[in-house]
Formats: C-alpha cells, sequence, structure tokens
C-alpha cells in the first residue's frame, strides 16, 4: 500500500491514468494491486464466483471501496444494452439430457440478435417442500429461534438453491415444513427418486444455545425440464431485447436486460400541456420483466438487476413535451425489458384536458468512465 501525507499526492504506481472509459458490453481485468474504486453510473465491478463461475456483482454503479485485487477474479462491467439474465416460462426439455451446458444437456441456445452465448441447465432443481419420513430426517430438539438454513453449492455452473427457517413450534422442534426453499436452484444431482444430493445445515441463532438435531431431507424435481438459463458472453450491446430459441424440446424464456434510456425519441410529443417555465420530468415503469417464471429462483431471475427508473429533463414547447432540448440526467440501470414513460410535471389545467400519449423512449447502452486509484 503506498501511503502519502500532507503535499504528497497519490501515484498512479506504474499505470498511465487512474479513469478507465468502458463502451455499453465491454468488460475490464482489473490488473493486481490495492485500489480505491470509484464505479460510474453504469459500470459495474464484479468477482468471479468460484463455485457457479458466473460473475457476481460486488459494487453497484456509483458506489465505492478499497479493494485488494488478484488481477484474474475482479472486473469491471459495463453491460448496458445487453442481456444478464432469463426467466424461464415454459420448461418443457423433451429430447434433451440432465446436466450442465450446450454440450451435457444437448440443448443448443441462439439468441435472435446481439451474438450472445448462453449456458443451459436441465434437471436438478430442489422441491419446494422438503421430504419427510425417510432415513436422515429428525426434528431436532430445543430450538429457541429459528436457525440460518445453509444449501450445499452446486456442482461448478449451476445454480445456488437457497432456504429460510419460519418459526419454532413450542416443542422446540423443527419441523420440514418450516423450512422455506426460496430459490430451487438448478444442477443438482439426484440421489434417488424424490431426493436430491444436496445437504442443508442448520446454524443455531446466536441467542440460542439449546436447539440442536435437526437434520432434513431436500427433494429433487425438474427432471427432462429447463431448470435454469443464463448467458456465458453478454454480446454485443442492443436496443431491444432477443428472442431465444432451443435446438430441442419445447422451452421457452424471455431474455432480462440491462437497458438504459438514451433519449426521448425524435419527434416525440406528449399533448398534456404545463406551465410556462416548468421543467416536467419524464421517468420509466414496468422495468421488471413481466413474465411469469415456471421455477421459484427470484435471485436467478427476476432479482439479477435492481432496476433504477431513468430520469429525463424533458423539452417543453409551447407548453407541450418534446424530445428537442431533452436532457438524459440519468438513464437509469438494469431496466429489465423496454419500459414505458410517464411524464411528471405541473399541468396548466385538469379539467378538459385531453390525455396524450406517453413519450417514445430510445432505450441500449451508454460508454462508462470510472476511477482506478492505486494505493
Amino acid at each position: 500500500m503506498m501511503l502519502g501525507g500532507s503535499g504528497i499526492g497519490l501515484g498512479l504506481r506504474g499505470k498511465v491514468t487512474n479513469a478507465l472509459t468502458l463502451p455499453a458490453g465491454e468488460t475490464y481485468i482489473v490488473p493486481a494491486g490495492n485500489y480505491a474504486v470509484n464505479l460510474g453510473p453504469y459500470t459495474e465491478l464484479q468477482y468471479l464466483d468460484p463455485v457457479t463461475g458466473i460473475w457476481r456483482t460486488q459494487l453497484w454503479p456509483g458506489q465505492d471501496g478499497q479493494f485488494a485485487i488478484d488481477g484474474a477474479n475482479y472486473r469491471l462491467a459495463n453491460l448496458t444494452g445487453c442481456p444478464v439474465a432469463a426467466v424461464i416460462t415454459t420448461a418443457l426439455a423433451t429430447g434433451a439430457a440432465t446436466g450442465i451446458g450446450v454440450t451435457a444437456t444437448l440443448m443448443t441456445v441462439t439468441a435472435s440478435s446481439g451474438s450472445s452465448t448462453w449456458c443451459p441447465i436441465v434437471g436438478g432443481a430442489l422441491s419446494l417442500t422438503c421430504v419427510t419420513g425417510v432415513t436422515g430426517s429428525s426434528v431436532g430438539a430445543g430450538y429457541l429461534f429459528p436457525p440460518t438454513a445453509i444449501i450445499s453449492a452446486p456442482p461448478p455452473g449451476g445454480l445456488q438453491a437457497t432456504a429460510h427457517v419460519t418459526g419454532i413450534p413450542t416443542t422446540g422442534a423443527l419441523l420440514a415444513a418450516q423450512v422455506i426453499i426460496d430459490n430451487q436452484g438448478a444442477g443438482y444431482p439426484v440421489a434417488s427418486t424424490g431426493i436430491s444430493t444436496a445437504t442443508i445445515t442448520f446454524v443455531n441463532d446466536p441467542r440460542d444455545t439449546a436447539g440442536s438435531g435437526a437434520t432434513v431431507r431436500l427433494g429433487a424435481t425438474g427432471t427432462g425440464q429447463l431448470t435454469a438459463l443464463y448467458p456465458l458472453t453478454q454480446g454485443v450491446p442492443l436496443t431491444g431485447a432477443p428472442t431465444l430459441a432451443f435446438g430441442v424440446g419445447a422451452a421457452g424464456a424471455t431474455s432480462i436486460m440491462n437497458f438504459t434510456v438514451t433519449a426521448i425519441a425524435s419527434g416525440t410529443t406528449n399533448t398534456q400541456t404545463y406551465a410556462t417555465g416548468t421543467t416536467p420530468i419524464v421517468t420509466t415503469i414496468g422495468n421488471i420483466v413481466s413474465a411469469t417464471p415456471a421455477w421459484t429462483n427470484p435471485i436467478h431471475e427476476k432479482a439479477s438487476t435492481f432496476p433504477r427508473p431513468a430520469r429525463i429533463q424533458a423539452g417543453l414547447a409551447s407548453n407541450v413535451v418534446t424530445s428537442t432540448g431533452a436532457v438524459v440526467e440519468d438513464g437509469g440501470f438494469g431496466i429489465q425489458q423496454a419500459p414505458s414513460a410517464i411524464v411528471i410535471g405541473q399541468l396548466l389545467a385538469i379539467t378538459g384536458v385531453t390525455l396524450g400519449t406517453a413519450p417514445l423512449l430510445t432505450i441500449g447502452g451508454v460508454t462508462d468512465t470510472s476511477w482506478l486509484q492505486p494505493i
């Protein structure tokens, strides 16, 4: 670590600059060293998850922190305009094999545009209901508070399942019905009919020194079905969501995008009239994919981004919203689908006003600059 003092500025430690600009769809592996990281409004700091091999977000856009970086497992990523996940809407995968990846499953996945590549997983989801009445299950005794439930990791490339415990009966036993599966995961092998190889460990609440002995068997489901789908490479930035086609089976999925708003579409107007001297703001709604998921896997699907709505200072001509003079103050981030726009402003009058159509928006990706200061 480099130390400075009064009148002694921080150096660049052999770097030519501390600014890093990434176009949409680009990533940058951070060289080894200690850094103060200041992310731009559209760039993430990610680490390579050693369990699944998926890049996961450590810092969201606009955040900052100090990190010791190994030169291989941390990257800056500007994924605006690119797909970042998918919601499986139809899981049928007849003709595919159980496994993780295109080679193992025999299932190709083709994006209609953008050249992204995808990893399908067939089988290996956990049942939403835990297995009771079999060897290896015990209610335990003496629990005073709900323990933390930790599910074992899947094989490389699989998706992690998660659970929590709700309530403890007055008997102090932990019942299988109290273990709530929050994410079914994908890619776990099957131990025997209806039972997964995944294990669950219960860690007592720090206030609980009495509870012990609970074990629960986790059920297996998803045989012959597409249980997960995620991008291996993001491809090039797009202005519309690609459709996904599968080489075998009858599966269906909706891509989840990381859109930002780049402009109000040229020539767009809104027939409502706003007070002279005011500045209407255009923002976005419908930022989350509306598709109904076939599985309970929120952290791997719709919660893969936390959309930040756009904020645009609208142009105003003859008291009507126009694209002329509009300023994108914040294009938003993690917008999962083409959003709708609404206008927030001071109307001249309400009585007798004909409601206009919402402004049209241009979506896609943007270039962004972050700062990596060696320390």
